[in-house]
């Protein structure tokens, strides 16, 4: 009768651990305990791994702790590494924010970087607002709207106003009010239909009083 070849023992397979229950006849041949090996060996290799004591841990399903904490965070590294709390705080709080995000800083937040250049382009142009008003012919540009400032002596019914320099590209409204030069009122109006890039004609109702003007344009 030809002797049998012995059997060839089972390869370790990185398939999913399943339960195999061992019988008495897996104890009793070489055959049987290279079946108990294996299993033994996938055991000790997944829980090594789950452990970390071959690298790092593969979860490919992902973690559910259920509402529980994760302690224990080292300081993030790679791009996909998880944060703590402590991290956050210290890399992202409002104490380390506060010099990025504030006047000046490199990440101002652009609404505010917005409003902060309009304040100072404000204040910029209140400064240019000259400081005697209506000393005759001054001018001054606010947003880009050129305001002209005047006054003219006291006349009767028509004066001509002509502005010392032209608007650039036009006058868009224009208004007179009585100085009550002579301490009684006159009615000071302008005559819309004058009005050009150049000047306007204030006219009033009576004599004796000069007027105050101002003027919008671009």
């Amino acid at each position: 009768m030809p002797q049998s070849q012995p059997a060839t023992p089972p390869v370790a397979s990185p398939q999913p651990i399943q339960f195999t229950p061992f019988r008495k006849e897996h104890f009793d041949s070489d055959h049987g305990i290279a079946f108990v090996n294996l299993q033994f060996s996938q055991l000790v290799t997944s829980l090594n791994s789950l452990f970390g004591q071959a690298g790092p841990t593969l979860l490919p399903s992902g973690v559910d702790v259920r509402g529980a904490s994760v302690t224990g965070l080292a300081a993030p590294t790679a791009p996909s590494d998880a944060v703590s709390l402590s991290h956050a705080q210290a890399a992202f709080g409002p104490a380390t924010q506060q010099s990025e995000l504030d006047i000046g800083g490199a990440h101002m937040l652009k609404g505010f970087a917005y409003a902060l250049s309009g304040i100072q382009s404000l204040s910029t142009a209140v400064a240019t607002i000259p400081a005697t008003p209506y000393a005759g012919g001054q001018s001054f540009t606010l947003f880009g709207l050129v305001v002209k400032l005047g006054h003219v002596a006291p006349f009767t019914g028509t004066q001509p106003v002509a502005f010392t320099t032209h608007f650039p590209n036009a006058c868009i409204a224009a208004l007179a009010v009585d100085d009550y030069a002579s301490a009684a009122q006159r009615q000071m109006s302008v005559n819309q239909a004058t009005v050009t890039s150049s000047g306007f004609t204030i006219v009033s109702s009576g004599a004796g009083n000069g007027a105050y003007w101002a003027a919008l344009g671009w």
